[in-house]
C-alpha cells in the first residue's frame, strides 16, 4: 500500500502544475473568445490547447496529459449528445465541461447525469465564471479520484489482514469473505458467498451458531472458539470475534476469525502430556519454549533455532528474556510472572534474533509442570504481516484526516443534540467562523436562517434515530450575514455497540451553481419567447397571402392544444405542437394564389401542387433551431394511419403523436370554415367525418378526445391560444 504522505505530496504537486485545458471547438471566433476569457480571468494555472474536430480531440487525449476538456457538441465530425459520450468514453477520468450555443435544459441535465462536470451556454458566461467553473470541475474530479484511491487502499488493507474476515446475516448466510479466509477453507471467495456457516464448521459446532448470533445482536459482541472444516475435510480451530454491523441497508454480523490451530494443538498437547517428547516439540510450526520460573530455557522446538538463529547448544544456556529486545523486556518479565501466578498470559513483543533482527510475535504462555517442576510453555506466532497492516491502517487514517482538512467541501460532526463537535477549514473559509468560536454551540441557531431551523432540525432528529434520510439542500448564514446554499449528505456515527453518538454531514456549496441554473432557466424562457414571436410572424405571412384561410392555423392550433391537454402530453410535446400548429400551412407560400383562391373544383394537377405544401413547409422550418421537432410535425400533418396520406405515406406509429393530433384538428377546423369552392359545414358533419375514418385515417384516441371536447365539454373554436 502506498505511503499516505507520498500520496499527499503527489496531490500537492499536481495542483502546483499548470493544468492543460483542451478546447474542442470548430468555430474560430468562439475559440478566440474562450482564450481571451481565460486570460481575462487572470489564472496562469491553465494552458489552453485547441482542436477543431472530435477525432483530433480524442487523439489529443490519448497522447497528452489533459487536465480538463471544454467540449462543443456541434462539430463537423460529430453532433449532439453523441459527441459527449465519445469523449467521455475516451477519457472517463478527465473532467469535461460542455459548451453549447443551445440553451437545452434536457440536454444539459442529461450530459451532467452521464458524467459531465457542467454545461455552459455560449454567450451566457463571463470570464470569471468560466475560470471558476474550470477550477471547480478540476478540483471535484480530483476529489473523486482521491476517494476512489482511498477505497482501493481500504480494500487492499482488508485483503492484507492475515485473519479470516467474513460478513453473515442473522440466519448465518455468508454475504462476504476475504480471500485469505476463503483460501484457508480451500474455496474461492465467490463460491463461499451464499453458503451457511453450518457448512464450514464441524457438526458438533453447528448447534451453537444460532446462540452466538442472538448474543451478538443482543449484547453487541460475542467471542468464542469454534472449528472450521476446509473443503478437503481439514479441521481449523479458530478464535472468533463477532460484532453487529450494517451491510448495505441490512443488519449483519462481522466475524474476525484467527487461526489458533497451532496454539490449541500445543496447549492440548501440553495438557494431555506431562512430558514433552522431542517429536511433539519439533512438530510445532511456531516458536515454542519451555522455561522455569527464573526464565531459564528447558526445552524448545527446532523452529525456535530457525527463528532466533541460535544453535541448540547456545539456547540451552540462555534465559528467555535474552530473546526479547531491551525496550520490551519489562513487559515480557511481567507477562512471565503472570504465567506463574495466574496460570496463563498473552503479550505482543519484539523477538531479537542472533543477527540483530527484530520480529514482532504474539506470545501465549501457559503454566504447567514438567517432571514435578513448575514451568511455563510459551508459543509464539509471527505477527509481522498484521503489524504492517496496522501501520498501513494508521497511514490510511492519517491520509483520510489530511483529505478532510484539504477538501473543498464541508465536513461537519454534530452530537446527538445538534451541538457542534468539529468542522473542517473549508467551512471556516466560507462562513467566517473559527471552530473555537462556535464549538459546543447549537448548529441550527448558529448557522441556519430562522425559516430553515425547524425543517432541518426535524431531518436531523430523523437521521440520529437511524431513520433513512435523503440528501437535502438548505442555506447557511455566514458570519458576515450572507447566505450560502449547501447540498448535504448525512451519515450517522455509531460506537462499537451500534449506539448512535452523532452525525457526520458532508456539504457541497452550490450557491454559484444554483445561480447559474437560474440564469440558464431565464435564458431558456427568453429563447422560447423569441421563438414564439418568430412563429407568429411566419403564421401571419401565410394568412396575409391567403385571406380565405385567415385564422385557420390559429383555430386548428387552439383545437390541437385542447386535445393535447386532455391527453396529458408533456410540456415539451405541448409547446412543440403549439408552434407547429401556428405554421403548419407555411408551405402554401409556394402554391400559386390563383389555385388557393379558386372558386371552382380543382383538377388533379392543381391538387398535386397543393400536396407539396407539407414538404415546402418542412424546408422552410428545418433551418430554424427549434428546441422542439416543429419541422417534422409540419411535414407529417397530412399523413394517415393506413398510409394513404402524403408526402411520405407513413403508417401508424411511424407518424408522430403531435402530427396525428394536428391532422384531426386540421380536418375539423377546415370543414367548419368557409372556402371559395364550398360553404362551411357544421361541427356535426366534421365530427361524423373523423368518426367514420377513426382507426383508418385518424388516431382512435385523438378522434375520441376531439368528439368529447365538442359534445361533453362545450368546446368552441373561438378561443385564444
Amino acid at each position: 500500500m502506498a505511503d499516505g504522505r507520498d500520496t499527499t505530496r503527489e496531490i500537492r504537486d499536481m495542483s502546483d502544475r499548470p493544468a492543460t485545458v483542451l478546447l474542442i471547438e470548430d468555430n474560430t471566433g468562439d475559440a478566440r473568445l474562450i482564450r481571451e476569457m481565460l486570460a481575462e480571468g487572470g489564472d496562469a494555472r491553465f494552458k489552453l490547447e485547441c482542436v477543431d474536430r472530435l477525432s483530433a480531440g480524442l487523439k489529443h487525449l490519448v497522447n497528452n496529459d489533459i487536465g480538463l476538456v471544454l467540449l462543443d457538441l456541434g462539430l463537423p465530425d460529430s453532433q449532439g449528445f453523441d459527441t459527449f459520450t465519445k469523449t467521455y468514453a475516451q477519457a472517463p477520468r478527465v473532467p469535461i465541461i460542455v459548451l453549447s450555443g443551445l440553451a437545452d435544459e434536457q440536454l444539459a441535465i442529461k450530459t451532467v447525469q452521464e458524467g459531465a462536470q457542467d454545461y455552459l451556454v455560449k454567450g451566457h458566461v463571463d470570464s470569471h465564471a468560466l475560470v471558476r467553473t474550470i477550477r471547480y470541475a478540476i478540483e471535484r474530479k480530483r476529489m473523486e479520484e482521491l476517494l476512489r484511491e482511498s477505497e482501493t487502499q481500504v480494500r487492499k488493507l482488508f485483503e492484507a489482514i492475515p485473519d479470516s474476515i467474513l460478513v453473515h446475516d442473522d440466519e448465518g448466510t455468508i454475504l462476504h469473505i476475504n480471500e485469505i479466509g476463503a483460501e484457508r477453507l480451500e474455496w474461492s471467495a465467490k463460491d463461499l458467498v451464499g453458503k451457511n456457516l453450518r457448512e464450514i464448521v464441524t457438526p458438533e459446532n453447528r448447534a451453537s451458531i444460532a446462540d452466538h448470533i442472538r448474543e451478538t445482536l443482543k449484547v453487541g459482541w460475542c467471542r468464542f472458539e469454534t472449528t472450521y472444516v476446509s473443503r478437503s475435510g481439514w479441521q481449523i480451530m479458530v478464535e472468533v470475534n463477532d460484532r453487529p454491523i450494517k451491510f448495505g441497508k441490512a443488519k449483519a454480523i462481522l466475524r474476525v476469525a484467527r487461526d489458533i490451530t497451532e496454539r490449541k494443538e500445543a496447549e492440548e498437547a501440553l495438557l494431555r502430556e506431562k512430558n514433552f517428547s522431542a517429536a511433539v516439540m519439533n512438530s510445532s510450526p511456531g516458536l515454542l519454549f519451555v522455561f522455569d520460573d527464573k526464565g531459564n530455557i528447558i526445552q524448545w522446538n527446532r523452529n525456535a533455532e530457525k527463528v532466533t538463529g541460535y544453535s541448540a547448544k547456545e539456547i540451552s544456556k540462555m534465559n528467555v528474556l535474552d530473546f526479547v529486545v531491551k525496550e520490551d523486556q519489562k513487559t515480557a518479565a511481567e507477562a512471565m510472572q503472570e504465567v506463574f501466578t495466574k496460570g496463563q498470559s498473552s503479550v505482543e513483543i519484539n523477538v531479537l534474533s542472533k543477527p540483530g533482527k527484530k520480529t514482532p510475535f504474539h506470545i501465549t504462555g501457559l503454566g504447567t509442570k514438567l517432571e514435578n517442576t513448575t514451568c511455563a510453555v510459551c508459543t509464539g506466532i509471527d505477527i509481522t504481516e498484521r503489524k504492517e497492516a496496522q501501520i498501513a491502517l494508521r497511514r490510511e487514517r492519517d491520509f483520510a484526516e489530511s483529505l478532510v482538512d484539504t477538501a473543498q467541501a464541508i465536513v461537519l460532526v454534530l452530537d446527538t443534540k445538534g451541538r457542534i463537535i468539529r468542522f473542517n477549514p473549508y467551512l471556516e473559509e466560507i462562513s467566517g467562523y473559527r471552530l473555537q468560536e462556535v464549538q459546543g454551540k447549537d448548529w441550527f441557531t448558529t448557522f441556519l436562517p430562522r425559516r430553515e431551523r425547524k425543517r432541518i432540525r426535524e431531518l436531523f432528529l430523523r437521521a440520529v434515530t437511524d431513520i433513512q434520510t435523503q440528501a437535502n439542500v438548505n442555506a447557511i448564514v455566514t458570519k458576515g450575514n450572507q447566505q450560502r446554499d449547501i447540498e448535504w449528505y448525512d451519515k450517522t456515527l455509531k460506537d462499537e455497540h451500534g449506539k448512535v453518538i452523532g452525525l457526520l454531514a458532508i456539504g457541497m456549496d452550490i450557491t454559484e451553481r444554483k445561480q447559474a441554473e437560474e440564469e440558464l432557466q431565464r435564458s431558456y424562457h427568453k429563447l422560447r419567447e423569441s421563438l414564439i414571436v418568430t412563429v407568429n410572424t411566419l403564421a401571419s405571412t401565410v394568412e396575409m397571402r391567403d385571406p380565405y384561410t385567415a385564422g385557420h392555423q390559429r383555430r386548428a392550433t387552439i383545437l390541437a392544444c385542447a386535445m393535447a391537454e386532455e391527453m396529458g402530453l408533456t410540456e415539451e410535446q405541448f409547446d412543440g405542437l403549439r408552434m407547429a400548429g401556428l405554421v403548419h400551412d407555411i408551405g402554401k407560400i409556394n402554391v400559386p394564389i390563383e389555385i388557393l383562391n379558386k372558386s371552382g373544383r380543382i383538377n388533379e394537377t392543381e391538387l398535386n401542387i397543393i400536396k407539396t405544401h407539407p414538404q415546402a413547409g418542412y424546408k422552410v422550418l428545418k433551418g430554424i433551431e427549434f428546441p422542439w421537432p416543429v419541422a417534422q410535425i409540419v411535414l407529417q400533418h397530412h399523413e394517415r394511419l393506413d398510409g394513404s396520406g402524403y408526402p411520405q405515406g407513413l403508417k401508424g406509429e411511424e407518424i408522430m403523436l403531435e402530427a396525428r393530433i394536428l391532422a384531426v384538428a386540421d380536418v375539423v377546423e377546415a370543414m367548419v370554415s368557409h372556402r371559395p369552392y364550398r360553404p362551411a359545414h357544421g361541427i356535426e358533419v366534421a365530427l361524423e367525418e373523423i368518426k367514420k375514418n377513426r382507426g383508418t385515417h385518424y388516431d382512435p384516441d385523438v378522434v375520441d378526445v376531439c368528439a368529447r371536447l365538442f359534445t361533453e365539454k362545450g368546446f368552441t373554436l373561438n378561443q385564444e391560444i
